[in-house]
């Protein structure tokens, strides 16, 4: 049986959002406002658009403090209106 990788708080940590891409603009918004909570300095970035155009991602870099804060800003992110997916 393998372990899993120890994560030690605290960290910066990238998440990955995939949103719909007609509504990524306020995903971004929504979503930079959610990290502003926990860390002032987040930055959210334009990644890659799907081949077909429906998808945009969202790079977001945050610095998170513990676990409890990384589950509490992941459960945030994912239920974004318009987000598809958090990775």
């Amino acid at each position: 049986m393998s372990e899993q990788p120890q994560i030690v708080f605290p960290l910066d940590w990238e998440f990955r959002i995939v949103s719909m891409a007609d509504k990524v603009n306020e995903v971004q918004a929504v979503s930079l406002g959610i990290l502003h909570r926990t860390d002032g300095k987040a930055v959210i970035t334009r990644g890659l658009e799907s081949k077909g155009g429906k998808y945009i991602t969202l790079r977001a870099l945050c610095h998170i403090e513990n676990r409890e804060t990384l589950k509490c800003v992941s459960d945030a992110l994912a239920a974004v209106d318009g987000v598809k997916m958090l990775i």
